[in-house]
């Protein structure tokens, strides 16, 4: 009996991703050090301007390799009730470069003494490079490699909630409300 449940499970979950979409967003190894990157409540958390650069390098010595380097810029404004920030990210992996620019806002609510909960927005542009023309092909005529892609931009909003205290925080977020598509090869 539970070997048949177990079949029906791995079907149902298999069934499952037949329809699946998936979307590459850059990887990153410490997410402590790139917060505002991926939530936008983020900004003006830290009571200062904050300037945070980063580069990831995987798979050293292979043509092709991914790299990504990510600068960040936030700080609270005005009664340190709104938080702006600045986010710009690179990523290459192979023939294609993805980078994404953003601007964050954040509206920060202090709860009590020790903690605060903020809500934010970000929007942007990601502008996708691609050279698909420079790769080796074993089938010439695969139709997805028939047209090559140059220059697309394409717009980006995104939704987050961040509550800190002094030695605790969790955020939940949004970063690609939009589904942008690159390809018209279904």
């Amino acid at each position: 009996m539970k070997s048949i449940k177990n079949i029906f499970g791995t079907l149902f979950l298999g069934g499952l991703a037949l329809n699946a979409n998936a979307q590459q967003d850059p990887m990153f190894t410490h997410y402590m050090y790139n917060t505002l990157s991926i939530n936008p409540a983020y900004a003006g958390s830290r009571d200062a301007l904050s300037i945070t650069a980063l580069h990831r390098s995987q798979w050293v010595g292979f043509d092709g390799s991914p790299t990504t380097q990510t600068i960040t810029m936030h700080s609270p404004i005005a009664n340190k009730n709104i938080g702006l920030g600045l986010t710009v990210v690179n990523d290459k992996i192979g023939p294609v470069n993805n980078t994404s620019l953003a601007g964050q806002f954040a509206y920060i609510m202090q709860l009590n003494r020790k903690s605060k909960l903020s809500l934010g927005l970000s929007g942007g542009v990601n502008i996708l490079q691609a050279d698909l023309n420079s790769l080796s092909l074993d089938q010439q005529n695969d139709p997805t490699f028939q047209t090559n892609l140059t220059n697309r931009v394409t717009p980006n909003f995104g939704f987050g909630a961040y509550y800190s205290r002094e030695r605790f925080y969790i955020g939940v977020s949004t970063p690609n409300l939009i589904q942008n598509q690159y390809s018209t090869i279904n």
